[in-house]
């Protein structure tokens, strides 16, 4: 089960694939496919981490080395990388699964 804190980024993930009515789009045996489940927790934690190393990075500016920002830079960096792969097998998933 997804933690409550993603929670909210989860609804904001499953909105491109929410039908007319709001309902999700089942997959293609009438159940909701198990792995698009579990590929959108993966996303929305990525989306969460990323979004914290993002805020830690704006937070550091003017307050501390730079080699400390360079560090929480790169972190980001790692987030945002992290990030992208997660959408990436989401998407796939969801056309080569057509769920």
């Amino acid at each position: 089960m997804p933690s409550p804190q993603i929670g909210h980024l989860r609804l904001a993930l499953y909105q491109p694939i929410l039908g007319r009515a709001g309902m999700i789009r089942l997959g293609m045996a009438g159940t909701v496919c198990e792995e698009k489940e579990r590929l959108i927790d993966v996303y929305a934690k990525a989306s969460a981490e990323l979004s914290d190393a993002v805020a830690a990075l704006r937070k550091s500016e003017g307050t501390c080395s730079k080699e400390e920002y360079d560090v929480l830079g790169r972190a980001a960096e790692d987030a945002h990388m992290r990030n992208e792969q997660a959408r990436l097998a989401f998407e796939r998933h969801q056309q080569d699964h057509k769920c």
